[in-house]
């Protein structure tokens, strides 16, 4: 009933998820090239590795009205949440949620989820 009257009203609804925002910086940083697809799919692959994750779903936001505004970041401010990323991909094949493994294993998905993990970010 909701969904006829939407149609109707021809009213959208969007929901922001990560791949919107990873869409949307892909479309940026290949305005003049050819999109990489390998590297499209190994981002989705990490992000969905991450959703399942109650670690990183816990994690708050680092986002405040300064970095907002400045949009400035430094490496450092990036390596906990990377080096967490790194070591979910890691792990994945072993842990008890291996469905992300097997669907990002596939030709279909580019088989990245066999592609080493970033190990310099743990030193």
């Amino acid at each position: 009933m909701e969904k006829l009257m939407l149609n109707t009203l021809n009213f959208n609804l969007s929901v922001l998820t990560p791949y919107v925002f990873m869409k949307r910086f892909f479309k940026a940083v290949a305005s003049n090239s050819k999109p990489d697809r390998k590297l499209e799919l190994l981002s989705s692959y990490i992000v969905d590795l991450c959703l399942v994750e109650v670690v990183i779903l816990q994690s708050p936001p680092h986002w405040d009205r300064i970095m907002i505004f400045h949009k400035t970041y430094s490496e450092e401010d990036f390596l906990e949440c990377s080096r967490l990323m790194v070591e979910f991909h890691q792990n994945t094949e072993i842990g008890k949620l291996t469905g992300v493994h097997r669907k990002y294993s596939t030709s279909k998905f580019g088989c990245v989820a066999k592609s080493e993990p970033a190990l310099f970010l743990l030193q």
